[in-house]
């Protein structure tokens, strides 16, 4: 009896420890009483998304197109969308939006086209075009099986389960930038698009706030983006804008080094003019395309430390970085590998956030390898620099194909600031950043008040004044209010409904 008494107050004592552990190490945001009530609904629908897998082989384990639509089938799903976003940090115009709509909406033109040789579509609104090219319009009236047909036209632009196994993923990802860019390029079917796509986030998606990394803008696209913000702000939408200068970390075909270095450059330094020309709007400067490929951060270094001189020169301002870096699966340490932009690619050792933090950059999108620098990442974290995840992308580009072994985890309970972010999802075919807060949750077993930290994170690191910063968080918070409330009310009302 007496070891039966021991060993109880032992296993209490042990339990009590348990939670107080957990409740040391779980999420720093604290909870309201509503908040918890509807964090166990949250609960509840995690737990029936899971029931829906097979335990051993769960949706976060599998290329995302493969599972997309068991995704947004889910009541987890419809949970999360209508849930307040804040800001969406990192997401590319061209394909921030939805390319099966947008295939929909111009197929039946009798200017759509279609070329096999380059699986390129166009509009050809004021030419005609050669025999190369197909009439979107026929092939689909044409074929035996119109749905198979359509199906198989948008696989050239969206990512599909065929994709999962291509040698390379990342040409045809780049691939695909191309195949659209002649349905984008037509005055109507391009405003159609990023409106849509503005829209959908702004009313479907819940955002607030959105961050774009535009490729080299012009004043005219800064104001036509803008121009679409105000179009939505004029019927009662409201999503406020912000617009990253970004240009190619690649050597392009015939161009020299040189020629890559002045180029760089400039563009920052257009950046940095461009910012001046419309403050508030253009933040800052970044590069981007696949970093094993292309340019280190390191190589960059002295071309983005010129373009700030210029920048402190002429404007009197620091230009900001908001760099593409980490977004890799090589090895990261000390040691740099020989730099030749000419070929053979770098291609051994990836040290761009050692980097990215010496540039002072004022967040990272991806950021992933950072994990492998433990006494770096506790820079970051001191210093509260941002990471900008997009958990789909980094899935299907071939980085984490399991995304319960996604960095982003362990970074965010070691004290990193990070968001979920979209990246590129008309490509991914997810259509905005629902699904990767889905992907997410599931893969890291998430509650309420980590979402609640992650979106409260996206705000307090957006490219804004403090004021603005302090402006948005109180709408947030009143949406936060409201989502909250209606959640309870539809509880209620189902309890009332099955009880009658």
């Amino acid at each position: 009896m007496t070891m039966l008494i021991i060993s109880l107050l032992l296993t209490t004592n042990y339990v009590d420890s348990r939670e107080v552990l957990l409740n040391q190490i779980a999420s720093v945001i604290e909870l309201s009483q509503e908040e918890m009530m509807v964090d166990s609904i949250f609960e509840e629908l995690k737990a029936d998304a899971a029931r829906q897998q097979e335990p051993w082989n769960p949706w976060v384990n599998q290329f995302f197109p493969v599972v997309r639509e068991e995704y947004m089938g889910t009541d987890l799903y419809r949970f999360l969308l209508a849930i307040p976003k804040g800001a969406v940090l990192h997401v590319h115009p061209s394909a921030m939006g939805d390319y099966f709509a947008l295939f929909d909406s111009v197929s039946g033109r009798n200017d759509c086209y279609f070329n096999p040789s380059t699986e390129s579509f166009r509009l050809f609104r004021d030419s005609i075009p050669d025999d190369a090219w197909l009439s979107v319009p026929q092939l689909l009236t044409s074929a035996p099986d119109h749905a198979a047909m359509r199906d198989s036209l948008i696989d050239y632009i969206v990512i599909d389960e065929s994709d999962e196994f291509r040698e390379d993923i990342w040409a045809e990802f780049e691939s695909i930038f191309g195949r659209v860019h002649g349905l984008l390029a037509d005055p109507d079917a391009g405003t159609h698009y990023i409106y849509q796509a503005f829209y959908n986030y702004a009313v479907n998606e819940n955002v607030q706030h959105i961050e774009l990394r535009s490729h080299t803008p012009s004043a005219g696209s800064v104001e036509f983006y803008q121009g679409i913000v105000d179009s939505l702000a004029g019927q009662g939408i409201d999503i406020t804008l912000r617009i990253v200068y970004c240009d190619s970390r690649y050597l392009y075909p015939g161009e020299t080094v040189d020629g890559f270095r002045n180029r760089i450059t400039e563009s920052m330094k257009s950046a940095a003019d461009l910012m001046a020309q419309y403050p508030g709007i253009v933040v800052g400067a970044d590069v981007y395309s696949e970093e094993d490929k292309g340019a280190t951060a390191y190589y960059m270094a002295p071309m983005m430390e010129e373009a700030r001189e210029y920048s402190m020169a002429e404007y009197g301002f620091e230009l900001p970085l908001y760099l593409h870096d980490g977004e890799s699966s090589f090895p990261t340490g000390v040691q740099d590998s020989p730099v030749s932009l000419t070929g053979p690619y770098p291609g051994s050792v990836n040290n761009n956030m050692i980097d990215a933090y010496l540039l002072g950059a004022e967040r990272v999108g991806h950021g992933i390898e950072l994990v492998k620098l433990p006494e770096l990442a506790s820079m970051y974290a001191s210093e509260g620099i941002h990471l900008e995840i997009c958990p789909i992308s980094n899935q299907v580009l071939g980085y984490v194909p399991d995304l319960r072994n996604h960095p982003a985890i362990l970074l965010m309970r070691s004290g990193i600031r990070i968001s979920i972010n979209p990246d590129d999802p008309a490509i991914f075919g997810s259509g905005g950043v629902t699904c990767d807060f889905v992907v997410a949750v599931l893969a890291w077993d998430l509650s309420l008040a980590d979402l609640k930290c992650l979106i409260m994170n996206s705000i307090e690191d957006a490219a804004m004044t403090e004021e603005e910063k302090a402006e948005l968080m109180d709408s947030w918070e009143i949406r936060w209010d409201d989502f909250i409330n209606s959640c309870l009310v539809e509880r209620d009302m189902e309890r009332d409904t099955r009880s009658m």
